[in-house]
């Protein structure tokens, strides 16, 4: 991983354009020594999880779980309990490959694991990244399938549905806000299906103690959905992903094209 951050850093500079301008008009009061201590260490990490996921292919259910922690969440426990499905929203802030292998392993983490994910254009690679992610017990569906995904009732144990909720979205069909300091739109499914389903919803708290480890904490944004809009909702999950992102900026994925869309006027 060393040698390939030098290689992509000096040499193939993957996406280096994307990652300042997100830097800059994210940070517009970092200075350009600031700015590239965090490109530097967005990189180095990149090629972590570049690695990391290669070895996701093949890691062993015993060395996933030296991995990650849990940090436990009593509110989720009394759901657990009452047997109550529930969302947990995400964004791109840590390795999510290995993070889904470990929560679906983990003894630690007793619901069900749902998710939706985009379905590559290659079927054999879709098939392929589709076992890998499955091989510990999690369930995957495609955006497309993800009404079937929370229909699909376990009756042996309730499920937590995992929504990544920080990509670029359709301008017309989205929710606006002020995301590091910039307009942004949002999908806005996760809080479509929370309010429809009465299912309560959580943000996945990531932190990277050290280079390849992370902890998960949950916290809770809404336990009565069909209580609040889902501009609420939303805007919770957005303010929660910043406050992640602010806390260690280079964990979070900022080659992603996030802002190509302009609020419509």
């Amino acid at each position: 991983s060393d040698f390939l951050f030098y290689v992509n850093f000096y040499f193939i500079k993957y996406r280096r354009k994307v990652v300042e301008l997100n830097l800059v008009n994210s940070f517009p009061e970092k200075s350009k020594a600031e700015l590239l201590n965090i490109e530097k260490k967005f990189f180095r990490i990149l090629t972590d999880y570049i690695v990391e996921s290669l070895k996701s292919f093949t890691i062993s259910k015993k060395a996933i779980l030296t991995k990650g922690k849990i940090i436990e969440n009593p509110e989720m426990t009394a759901l657990l309990k009452e047997k109550r499905n529930i969302i947990i929203s995400v964004g791109h802030v840590g390795n999510q490959e290995l993070v889904n292998l470990f929560m679906s392993a983990s003894p630690d983490f007793a619901f069900t694991l749902k998710a939706a994910y985009h379905q590559l254009a290659n079927p054999y690679f879709d098939q392929f990244f589709h076992q890998s992610r499955t091989r510990f017990g999690s369930q995957m569906y495609t955006m497309k399938g993800a009404h079937l995904a929370i229909h699909k009732q376990d009756l042996d144990r309730p499920f937590a549905f995992f929504l990544v909720n920080d990509q670029s979205s359709p301008p017309n069909k989205s929710y606006w806000t002020n995301f590091l300091n910039q307009e942004t739109s949002f999908y806005k499914g996760m809080a479509v299906f929370a309010k429809k389903y009465d299912m309560p919803v959580f943000f996945m708290h990531l932190v990277r103690p050290k280079r390849g480890q992370f902890e998960l904490s949950f916290v809770k944004i809404t336990d009565e959905p069909t209580k609040a809009t889902e501009n609420e909702i939303l805007e919770k999950h957005v303010r929660l992903l910043e406050n992640n992102i602010l806390e260690d900026p280079q964990i979070w994925l900022w080659s992603h094209k996030r802002w190509k869309h302009k609020k419509p006027e």
